[in-house]
C-alpha cells in the first residue's frame, strides 16, 4: 500500500475512534444529570405495531430553562377514577392532572 492510502485509513479509523468516544462521554454526562428518553415510552406488541405503558414517569426538562425539573406520572385509569381524583383536586387546590 502506499504512504497515501495508510493516511486516509489512519485518519478515518481516528475520526471514528474520536466520535465513539464523543458518543460515550456525551451518553455519561446525560445520564449523570438524568437527561434522556423516557418522555413517550413504546413497548413491542405481537399483535400491535407498539403499546404505551399503563403508568410510567419521567423527570420534564427544557432546554430554555421555562420550566422543567418537575416530575411528570401517566397513569392510565377509567374515567371514574380520573373524576374522583380531579374532584379532589379542585377541592384541595394542591395537585393538578392532566
Amino acid at each position: 500500500m502506499s504512504i497515501k492510502i495508510k493516511n486516509i485509513i489512519q485518519s478515518a479509523q481516528l475520526v471514528i475512534i474520536g466520535s465513539i468516544i464523543g458518543l460515550l462521554i456525551v451518553e455519561i454526562i446525560l445520564r449523570i444529570f438524568g437527561i434522556g428518553y423516557g418522555n413517550a415510552p413504546l413497548i413491542n406488541d405481537p399483535v400491535f405495531h407498539h403499546i404505551h405503558p399503563k403508568s410510567y414517569s419521567f423527570k420534564s426538562h427544557d432546554p430554555c430553562h421555562e420550566y422543567g425539573g418537575h416530575h411528570v406520572f401517566m397513569i392510565k385509569m377509567d374515567w371514574f377514577h380520573l373524576l374522583q381524583i380531579f374532584n379532589q383536586t379542585v377541592s384541595t387546590q394542591k395537585k393538578l392532572l392532566f
